[in-house]
């Protein structure tokens, strides 16, 4: 029995509020774990040191705005949220090859270097691709409630 407008309307709306609930929950542990991660990769020094600090941190630098774009527009489509993250870090990427003053001065400090990057490398699309991929990936299973 459907009933519009009435006890029944009302209990979806409530599932669907507490799906994203869960779904933001779910997100800021997430975005809790991968902060401390991608910042390591910066600094390994270990086996595959150069392609865990200038690939593999490209992937979960997309990865990670995913997640925190995902967490502050709830209702947005993964894929929307995939590939606007990929465009927007490619053109981060882009900004590389252009050494403007303020570009330079930003890039100075050490946040300025892990958010805008330094050194243009074509092969980062790649990673970024890859970690937008992942990311679809984790927001579909978190919009399925996590069973597919």
């Amino acid at each position: 029995m459907c009933i519009v407008g009435g006890k029944n309307a009302a209990f979806e709306k409530r599932s669907m509020n507490g799906n994203i609930h869960r779904k933001q929950r779910v997100l800021l542990v997430l975005i809790l774990l991968i902060t401390p991660v991608g910042f390591l990769s910066k600094a390994y020094h270990g086996p595959a040191a150069h392609w865990v600090n200038d690939s593999l941190s490209g992937a979960l630098y997309v990865i990670f705005w995913c997640w925190v774009v995902a967490f502050l527009l709830p209702r947005a489509r993964a894929s929307r949220i995939a590939i606007a993250v990929f465009v927007g870090t490619s053109l981060l990427e882009v900004t590389q090859l252009w050494h403007a003053p303020f570009l330079q001065y930003l890039r100075s400090f050490y946040l300025g270097k892990v958010i805008l990057g330094t050194t243009f490398a074509p092969s980062d699309f790649f990673y970024y691709a890859i970690g937008a991929g992942i990311a679809f990936w984790s927001l579909k299973r978190l919009e399925a409630g996590g069973t597919s």
